[in-house]
């Protein structure tokens, strides 16, 4: 396959364009990467992703940002792919076939409860939560006919399907914008033998004002909006190139076009970390797709660090989101103001370094109504 991964199902090529290629960085050995959240608060958020590593049976892992504790949680024989967190990371919302046809599901964090969402006789996929979880949106058409796949939105229960895209091209991988108004996809040519007409474009969440934001003769797509919903990092290259697609970074509005990854091996499957300074990809070579690996790099690019590394595919990463500050906050920030939903928050300050002498740590109250010194015990500051 020129565009994609080598899979058994029939779906493989659908996937493979929709998903814009895939994955790729070539390191050995696995790096250890640290993530530090805003104002330098360390968190540990998961990635979710798809794997064959199961006998090559597709299915959802969870693991720690540095590809520890990988985590099966789906188990059945059918495919399971494409997940994605709920905002408040409770829930993953994946497809699956494992009722004899592509469906969207969603289950717990930890794999319980698997619920099917969709009952339709055409497939449905790449599923994405609206950012106030109410919604999904997702794509559907029949794998016969690509280009009847569109973009629809629903209820995160699956009720009041609306139908957002109506084209004659093949429409995918939706994507939304952090304030739940727009939503970004792919979209491009009538047939999967034609990878290089897909450009990227915004649609209100309603359907109306769709807008181009690319216009190239290489492929476009699997468009992510950042966190902040100012920047779009996607997958472009020449298709036709078997190792042609590299990860960009641009505008929302689709200016300032930059590229992130240049390497000999195709990239892919771009995904923004909560706080919008790293991504998380898969890269490998696509005549092998059990070369494919996850990699996170910061968002401009540097310093990418692989973090899983088997004898089968990964892809489809997703960063869990953390919006508000755990019950417990561990510092290494001078000063962090948790949000203001939280009634209360244990503070854990590790001292690095001199740790010979007494510290102190001033707080103030939500409402500003004064500071006080922490209670100091030995060395360490605590309240």
């Amino acid at each position: 396959m020129i565009f994609g991964f080598q899979n058994n199902f029939h779906i493989s090529r659908i996937l493979s364009v929709l998903g814009c290629a895939c994955v790729g960085i070539g390191f050995t050995g696995v790096v250890a990467f640290a993530q530090s959240g805003p104002l330098g608060i360390s968190v540990a958020p998961k990635i979710v992703f798809g794997s064959s590593r199961n006998g090559g049976n597709h299915d959802i892992f969870t693991m720690d940002l540095d590809g520890s504790n990988q985590t099966r949680l789906t188990t059945s024989l059918a495919y399971d792919d494409q997940p994605k967190w709920s905002p408040n990371s409770a829930q993953i919302v994946f497809m699956s076939g494992r009722d004899g046809n592509l469906e969207i599901y969603k289950m717990n964090a930890d794999g319980s409860v698997q619920t099917r969402v969709t009952n339709n006789p055409l497939a449905d996929g790449f599923p994405a939560w609206s950012p106030d979880g109410t919604k999904i949106a997702f794509i559907r058409g029949n794998l016969e006919n690509p280009s009847t796949f569109e973009v629809f939105v629903m209820n995160a229960d699956g009720s009041n399907q609306l139908q957002l895209t109506h084209d004659s091209a093949i429409d995918g991988v939706p994507s939304w914008s952090p304030d739940g108004t727009k939503i970004v996809f792919m979209s491009g040519g009538s047939s999967v033998f034609d990878p290089n007409a897909f450009e990227i474009y915004r649609i209100d969440a309603d359907g109306n004002n769709r807008t181009r934001l690319t216009n190239n003769s290489i492929v476009d797509g699997q468009p992510s909006y950042s966190p902040d919903g100012t920047k779009i990092v996607f997958g472009s290259g020449n298709a036709m190139n078997p190792n042609g697609i590299e990860i960009y970074v641009m505008n929302a509005d689709g200016s300032n076009r930059i590229q992130l990854t240049n390497n000999s091996v195709t990239d892919g499957f771009p995904a923004w970390s909560f706080d919008g300074a790293n991504i998380v990809f898969a890269s490998g070579s696509v005549g092998d797709e059990n070369t494919v690996d996850l990699f996170v790099m910061n968002a401009n690019g540097t310093n990418p660090a692989q973090i899983t590394k088997n004898s089968n595919l990964d892809w489809f990463p997703d960063w869990q989101r953390i919006a508000t500050p755990p019950s417990q906050i561990q510092f290494n920030s001078a000063s962090y103001t948790p949000a203001e939903d939280h009634s209360s928050a244990a503070i854990t300050i590790t001292r690095t370094g001199n740790t010979t002498g007494m510290a102190s740590v001033n707080y103030a109250t939500s409402d500003s109504a004064g500071a006080s010194n922490c209670n100091v015990v030995s060395s360490v500051a605590s309240s």
